[in-house]
């Protein structure tokens, strides 16, 4: 059984598990999303959904559509029932007034994918965060890339002796964005492996727009010029390959392939790397962050070691609460 077979087995097995096993009275829960066109906040919702459903949890969900205003409009409307909040915030730097709208009320708020700082969190016993390491996403890709272009030598098509790379970012404020893409190019750049950042361009997570900066960056630089491409997630790698595609690149045939990286590990991201369109992606497990998520929304108790014990997770002194990546490759 290959690797990737093995790994679509298992996510379907821990989806049944996590679906059967959460932690959840009956309760009801206020879910604000920052964009539910995103693909993993989709996942997430979906599997916050059955999760829900699972347990005798009602969920009301809010859709921001990427806009600041109109998620505090929601928020502040939805505090008058005093139920537990789940909020992936548009902006993160509005974590503190929320918190102080929560404390007032007595309401449980957890936070999840966009990071509130620290010093916010403390300000609160009973708000958490339930998210993903952006540095060890950054660092695991790196070692993962780094792991190819060994086992790999034909990654340099033009035989100059390095590797030429192109780097798509997600959205420019965001904390995954800028943590990620450190860490990956601090790793790079220690290696004894000499990679070359030939063009980068922030794309805002979104499939179209990796899809056309890929287009502008070919334009300019040739495809034949490009050895590497690399994408904070999977929804920007695979709108970089479509535009592959389009030069006949990355269709499957092993002899006219651009290793290409993602985050992630969304559906669309399998399915790429079966057909050998994509090269490895890390699974950010939306399944686990929304269990772990609800959990402690719906939780009776505030101490954190208590939570730890309960969601299989460390819950820190700070209520930050870290799912591991693991990697996935051909």
């Amino acid at each position: 059984m290959s690797r990737l077979s093995s790994l679509l087995k298992i996510s379907v097995l821990s989806a049944l598990i996590a679906g059967s096993s959460c932690y959840a009275a009956d309760r009801e829960v206020n879910v604000f999303y920052y964009d539910l066109s995103n693909t993993f906040i989709s996942n997430f919702s979906h599997a916050l959904e059955g999760c829900a459903e699972q347990n005798n949890v009602t969920l009301n969900e809010f859709n921001a559509a990427h806009n600041s205003l109109k998620q505090n409009g929601q928020i502040d409307e939805a505090m008058l029932g005093k139920h537990p909040l789940l909020i992936n915030l548009v902006e993160a730097n509005e974590a503190d007034e929320i918190i102080e709208n929560a404390k007032d009320n007595s309401q449980r708020v957890v936070f999840f994918n966009r990071v509130p700082s620290a010093s916010s969190l403390k300000h609160y016993q009973q708000a958490w965060y339930v998210g993903s390491n952006p540095s060890e996403a950054g660092v695991m890709q790196a070692k993962m890339i780094l792991d190819y272009i060994k086992t790999h030598p034909e990654i340099d098509r033009n035989k100059d002796k390095e590797i030429s790379m192109v780097l798509l970012k997600g959205e420019k404020s965001h904390q995954d964005t800028i943590v990620r893409s450190r860490a990956l190019l601090d790793i790079l750049k220690t290696s004894n492996i000499k990679i070359r950042l030939i063009a980068e361009a922030y794309s805002d997570w979104s499939h179209q727009q990796g899809y056309e900066e890929m287009k502008k960056i070919i334009s300019l630089n040739g495809i034949n010029n490009i050895e590497l491409i690399v994408a904070n997630n999977d929804a920007l790698v695979l709108g970089a390959i479509d535009a592959l595609n389009e030069s006949d690149f990355n269709t499957g045939n092993d002899s006219k392939i651009i290793p290409t990286f993602g985050i992630d590990a969304i559906p669309q991201a399998l399915k790429a790397i079966s057909e050998g369109k994509l090269s490895g992606t890390l699974l950010n497990d939306s399944e686990k962050m929304a269990k772990v998520a609800l959990q402690i929304a719906t939780s009776d108790t505030v101490d954190n070691k208590e939570l730890t014990h309960e969601v299989g997770y460390s819950v820190d002194e700070d209520g930050y609460v870290m799912i591991p990546y693991s990697r996935i490759s051909r």
